[in-house]
């Protein structure tokens, strides 16, 4: 039986699709939803827009190569893998509970019983004393809970060292041009993070270079006013990072 929903990581959502229009937004919802359900999304084009309720551009359709969201396939597999080990642990569980349980305990009382037809009341107490009380249901589920096994948490990805520079330098940027600027919010961390990872090479010298660059020099392509019109961290990460060199970028 298929899992009939995923889960769903806001910021990282939001730092994924800050740079995509609303109708881009909603296209890009209803083809993971598609894709979940069915695999993969289809090749035709007429196909995609009714599925996606609109037509749908190569800014969405990148975020699935081959038919199919990477992301969205991880999440696939990591719920197999939990709910695969939640079934082994308590057919594991209820095995050892059962074999915990298969001495009947009425059994010395009836082989008593057979050899002597006529038993005394003190003998039946005795036997009926000494058998020992099978164990309640919640010493049962103790016991599970013990030997079911800890899955250890991943380790924390370290941060890259060059983040609190960029930030520092993109602070210094904006507030020059007259825009107020507290911390990086939670779209603004994942962009930044998206950014640096794609980009391993690039210089504090080179941030700043792209960040004067998109302000003041870019074309149509690049809005020339962006980082005065909304001071946006995440934006701007997103814009760079469609940025391969500034010879590209004039194209």
């Amino acid at each position: 039986m298929k899992p009939p929903a995923f889960q769903f990581y806001p910021d990282d959502f939001i730092g994924g699709t800050c740079d995509l229009s609303a109708k881009e937004v909603g296209a890009y919802i209803r083809l993971l939803c598609f894709q979940w359900t069915k695999g993969k999304i289809p090749s035709c084009r007429n196909k995609l827009s009714r599925i996606a309720g609109t037509s749908v551009t190569p800014e969405v359709l990148s975020k699935f190569p081959g038919g199919m969201n990477e992301r969205l396939e991880s999440e696939r597999i990591k719920q197999h893998d939990y709910r695969e080990a939640k079934k082994k642990a308590g057919e594991n569980g209820a095995k050892k509970r059962w074999q915990s349980h298969s001495t009947p305990i009425v059994l010395p009382l009836a082989n008593t019983i057979a050899n002597d037809s006529s038993p005394s009341p003190s003998s039946i107490s005795n036997i009926l004393l000494t058998e020992s009380a099978p164990p309640s249901p919640v010493d049962d589920v103790l016991k599970l809970d013990s030997e079911t096994p800890k899955t250890k948490k991943p380790k924390p990805e370290p941060l890259d060292p060059r983040r609190e520079e960029f930030v520092s330098i993109f602070r210094e940027y904006i507030e020059s041009k007259g825009i107020e600027y507290d911390r990086p919010n939670a779209a603004d961390n994942a962009q930044l993070k998206t950014l640096l990872k794609r980009k391993p090479n690039m210089t504090p010298e080179d941030w700043r270079d792209y960040l004067i660059y998109i302000q003041d020099k870019a074309r149509d392509k690049y809005a020339p006013a962006m980082i005065k019109d909304c001071g946006s961290l995440a934006l701007v990460c997103a814009k760079i990072d469609r940025i391969q060199t500034f010879k590209d970028s004039e194209q």
